[in-house]
């Protein structure tokens, strides 16, 4: 009798342990969400070598291109010639507007060291920051209902940034951002404001604010990201957008050229470059995606609120009670490049 009920209780025992791991064999993994889904995807295109005149910078440049008319944009490029010829990609909502909010990054990368045999993908310098504004482009619908008469939103991915002379160590020579200001592809008095993102993708970064051109907008970027993290809505990882100052320690991109006409900036970029910043190792293995990915949810938050809430007298900033000395331009536009 003993034997049997033991007999019986083995075959259950052995039965469960079966069921226990078919169940951990067969349970599902975590979904990726589509933002992570795409830019995995979309990384897929751009982790090439792309240094100006290479066959993955065309190739690159045509995906851009090809994107940003697939999700509702005009898309037009910016050619230009500095020795090679380089090209701008544009993608703009309402083409005929008053007032514009640009969103920029770089698309081009360094050429391999001289002598050497390193092909730089570069995933945190210009790579991830394309692939967010592409991955923003794709809810464009979300930021078309922001979009009054007046307003307008233009994605612009600068060539030029990394020149061929360019070594690991050198600043950027920003060509393609100095063309576009240059040649007034939008006029600079239509430009509310410039939001430059690069070098994201690193683990433990934050985005500190680097003048206080940038105090307000930054602020509200904070409080959106604090919002959305107690209501549970981004990925567990550190704070990315902390109400902190560094001015002084703004790395050398794309925003200097408006800078220097007194177009009011956001710079979204860390203090300092990664430690995988131009060499093999910044690939798309080292890239921390929580960082990643909560950048996409914040950013997607902040551009419709900050295209509802402009103020027309003093454009580049958020409406708030405080007033706000109005951004001035120079009466002449001079290359100063």
């Amino acid at each position: 009798m003993y034997g049997k009920i033991a007999l019986v209780l083995a075959v259950l025992y052995i039965l469960l342990n079966v069921l226990m791991l078919r169940w951990v064999y067969q349970k599902p993994k975590d979904q990726r969400t589509p933002d992570e889904e795409y830019m995995r995807a979309t990384l897929k295109k751009l982790l090439v070598t792309r240094h100006a005149g290479s066959p993955g910078h065309k190739a690159v440049r045509d995906f851009l291109d090809k994107e940003l008319m697939r999700f509702g944009y005009i898309s037009s490029r910016d050619d230009f010639f500095h020795g090679i010829n380089y090209s701008n990609v544009v993608g703009f909502l309402n083409d005929q507007a008053e007032q514009y909010l640009v969103l920029t990054c770089h698309y081009d990368g360094p050429s391999p060291r001289k002598g050497g045999e390193d092909f730089l993908i570069s995933a945190t310098d210009g790579a991830v920051s394309c692939a967010i504004l592409l991955t923003l482009a794709k809810t464009s619908k979300i930021f078309a209902k922001a979009l009054g008469q007046n307003l307008g939103l233009a994605l612009v991915f600068f060539d030029g940034h990394e020149s061929l002379a360019t070594a690991p160590g050198n600043k950027p020579l920003l060509y393609g951002s100095k063309n576009f200001v240059n040649k007034n592809i939008i006029s600079l008095e239509r430009i509310a404001l410039v939001l430059t993102l690069n070098l994201i993708g690193a683990p433990n970064q934050t985005f500190p604010s680097y003048s206080q051109n940038e105090d307000k907008n930054h602020n509200r970027i904070a409080e959106i990201e604090h919002k959305l993290r107690e209501s549970g809505q981004l990925v567990d990882s550190h704070i990315l957008f902390q109400e902190m100052r560094s001015y002084g320690n703004d790395l050398p991109d794309d925003h200097m050229p408006f800078k220097e006409y007194g177009i009011p900036f956001l710079h979204i970029a860390p203090e300092k470059y990664p430690n995988v910043h131009q060499t093999v190792t910044d690939k798309v293995e080292n890239l921390h995606w929580p960082t990643i990915l909560n950048m996409i949810k914040i950013l997607r938050q902040f551009i419709p609120e900050y295209m509802e809430s402009i103020d027309f007298i003093n454009y580049g900033y958020f409406d708030f009670d405080d007033d706000v000395d109005e951004p001035t331009l120079p009466k002449e536009e001079t290359n100063k490049w």
